[in-house]
């Protein structure tokens, strides 16, 4: 809907002498606005940050060997629950030392799509990042919690985006964010929003080094050695091997038949420590919903969140749609501890990741571009199956294997169904799977806790704009 708006000749130089009625008309002028109207005690993003940069311009130099390079993420990275599968740049890349982010930052997605605010933890420390995350390093005048939980706001996010420029690709700038004002609270109210952030900041990370004990346990517990192998996304030039014919069937490519996922197929199906089940016997259903055309509301509906966003660290649905325009939309919900894996895009992208869904995903409705497999319990526990099938190279190998078509690459749940799944102990097993679990409840308990300091900070606004902050309806 278009809007229009009446300034005077000093709001010009205030707007950097901008002349697009989209910055005067923005969700962020009108909270601007709000701010200065009430008189709430402000600073500037400028008098509070040590300093605000977006470097990562430049030559970079991939390389495949971990040891050797930094993980470089981009601003889509910052937003996930789990980066690991983000490249590596050579320690010897140029101004390396000006794209390494800290720990306590806020990062924010800066071009493309403008306004996707992280708070950097520990995990961060020592990654690099591009010229596309932002990055804001506070001083001592303001805590690292509230700073994040301000920017992340509904009035955060609507102040940042007011500075965008650029018509094909929006963009912001450190320059155009100087003069964001922050509303300053009573140090109480600060210092409880800042533990917020801190704690649900520690619990992601504790929920992370979780899961990454869990996949190394499935080693452990199946003797099957880890493979460094050219598979999926890491895959390193042309590679030729021969095949019979009678093990061609009706697929013809190249990765279909890898030589490298073949190989481990065999050894977990031959493998002496523990047996094995196809995975079609270790779910109580696997299928893909039926793709309709979802009718969009503004007003209630069910979130609908899409097959990107269901890997965020924050899976918070981007649309909702209407169930009595859109009954099949009733299809797409998902259930606690199912497993999604993402059915379509690149092989160097999202394409073959799972994920468990937990309680913050419980409930909505995700995507038809997200495979669901609801593992059957009396089988295998659903957390160690989660655990085995985002393995990089026994798990993603076999499930990007099937992956068929050169545009846009798309999985088959028939196709997936044979993928050959290992069996150790029960006991282990469980054990494995339920420090599967341990971990996503992490990630839904800081959840809730960044839910609990938006909400805290939502109230002190209101009340310090006597509710009118509650009416001003913003549209990000």
């Amino acid at each position: 809907m278009a809007r229009t708006e009446k300034i005077n000749a000093c709001e010009l130089r205030m707007g950097t002498a901008r002349l697009d009625g989209s910055f005067y008309c923005s969700d962020g002028e009108r909270t601007r606005r709000l701010l200065e109207t009430y008189g709430l005690h402000t600073d500037t993003l400028e008098k509070i940050t040590a300093s605000i940069t977006n470097e990562g311009r430049g030559r970079r130099i991939y390389v495949k060997d971990r040891s050797s390079g930094v993980q470089f993420l981009s601003s889509s990275h910052i937003l996930l629950a789990e980066f690991d599968a983000a490249p590596y740049v050579s320690r010897r890349t140029p101004n390396l030392s000006q794209m390494i982010l800290q720990e306590g930052w806020t990062l924010v997605s800066c071009s493309g799509t403008v306004g996707n605010v992280a708070f950097a933890h520990a995990d961060f420390e020592g990654k690099a990042a591009s010229q596309h995350v932002m990055r804001v390093a506070p001083n001592e005048r303001i805590r690292s919690g509230y700073l994040f939980a301000w920017l992340s706001s509904k009035a955060g996010v609507a102040l940042l985006k007011r500075g965008t420029y650029g018509s094909v690709i929006p963009t912001i700038e450190p320059p155009t964010v100087l003069d964001i004002p922050v509303a300053r609270f009573a140090d109480s109210i600060e210092e409880t929003i800042h533990q917020r952030i801190k704690l649900a900041a520690v619990k992601r990370v504790k929920a992370n080094q979780k899961l990454r004990e869990a996949r190394d346990q499935v080693y452990q517990e199946t003797s099957l050695p880890r493979i460094e192998a050219p598979v999926g996304r890491n895959l390193a030039g042309l590679r030729t091997y021969t095949v019979s014919q009678s093990s061609l069937g009706t697929r013809f490519e190249g990765r279909y038949h890898d030589l490298v996922v073949r190989n481990m197929e065999r050894a977990i199906s031959n493998n002496s420590h523990c047996g094995s089940l196809p995975l079609f016997r270790c779910a109580s259903t696997m299928f893909l919903p039926s793709r309709g055309k979802w009718a969009d509301v503004s007003v209630g509906g069910l979130p609908l969140v899409g097959s990107g966003e269901m890997f965020s660290a924050r899976p918070i649905a981007s649309r909702h749609v209407s169930t009595t325009l859109s009954p099949g939309a009733r299809e797409l919900v998902v259930h606690q501890n199912d497993i999604l894996v993402a059915r379509s895009g690149q092989i160097y992208s999202i394409l073959g990741d799972a994920i468990l869904v937990g309680r913050s995903l419980a409930g909505k409705a995700v995507t038809e571009h997200a495979i669901r497999i609801r593992p059957d319990p009396f089988i295998l526990h659903p957390g160690f199956l989660y655990a085995f099938l985002s393995l990089p190279d026994y798990g993603y190998g076999q499930i990007v294997r099937t992956a068929y078509g050169t545009s846009i690459p798309s999985l088959s749940v028939d196709e997936m169904k044979g993928i050959v799944v290992p069996l150790p102990e029960e006991g282990p097993r469980n054990a494995i799977g339920e420090e599967v679990l341990q971990a996503i409840d992490l990630r839904d308990q800081a959840n809730d806790l960044e839910d609990e300091a938006q909400e805290l900070l939502e109230r002190a606004l209101d009340e310090a704009t006597g509710g009118a902050w509650s009416k001003l309806a913003l549209q990000n």
